[in-house]
């Protein structure tokens, strides 16, 4: 399939196709030989939800460097390919690497996200399609409150290749920690409702679903859509 950006290899499955060590290095190093060609590996998974499994498609796409998307029944594909085209099928930034500069005194105690290190080169950069996000949920703490400084600034770096033409690109955003605490929490409050599904999946048990389904419902005063949607997929568990 010919994209704006380049090839897609989309690969459907019901998950059930196992992939050992062997053939995820195979897929690993076939997809690092694609992607300079500009060759993306897209995953559609279907079937039941009970009995998916989604081992495969988490291999593959994160491999191949493609989006990966779940349909459980004709009304979610038709939405997705629909509605949510481009976020599935297109790239629109290669390569993103996200670089946070912090005042020397904060120390990252839990971090909710892909990986990450002090060491750009051991971290694999992200593509991300149109409309698409990377988001860190991190708790960081001072070593002494009394050296805390409101006017000390932290500096947030973004680095990434234009899809096209893989010209570097880069931005960046510094504030203060005082226009940082003093700004909406909205999007914080989201963002842990957000990580608490995620462990509750992981969890699997009744009370992590229902402890993050009240979590999500209290965040969303307001009616988000992605949280509603959020707290119907978590009444739907089986365990729920």
């Amino acid at each position: 399939m010919l994209t704006t950006v380049g090839r897609l290899v989309i690969l459907v499955s019901d998950g059930g196709a196992n992939v050992g060590v062997t053939s995820a290095d195979l897929i690993a190093l076939h997809a690092e030989d694609a992607d300079k060609e500009a060759i993306y590996r897209v995953g559609v998974g279907t079937g039941p939800a009970v009995s998916y499994n989604d081992g495969l498609m988490d291999v593959v796409t994160d491999k191949g460097r493609g989006a990966y998307v779940y349909l459980d029944d004709v009304d979610e594909a038709f939405h997705m390919f629909r509605d949510r085209f481009d976020e599935v099928m297109e790239v629109a930034a290669r390569g993103v690497q996200v670089e946070l500069t912090l005042p020397w005194y904060f120390k990252m105690e839990k971090f909710h996200g892909e990986e990450y290190s002090t060491n750009a080169e051991e971290i694999d950069p992200q593509h991300l399609a149109p409309g698409d996000a990377m988001i860190f949920n991190q708790l960081v703490r001072g070593c002494d409150a009394g050296v805390i400084d409101a006017a000390d600034t932290l500096t947030v770096r973004a680095r990434w290749q234009a899809p096209f033409t893989y010209e570097p690109k880069e931005a960046t955003r510094e504030v203060t920690l005082a226009e940082l605490t003093g700004g909406s929490k909205e999007q914080l409050v989201k963002g842990k409702a957000i990580v608490a599904y995620a462990e509750a999946l992981k969890a699997g048990t009744s009370g992590a679903l229902r402890a993050a389904r009240e979590q999500v419902i209290a965040a969303n005063p307001g009616g988000d859509p992605e949280l509603d949607e959020i707290a119907e997929l978590i009444a739907l568990h089986p365990s729920y």
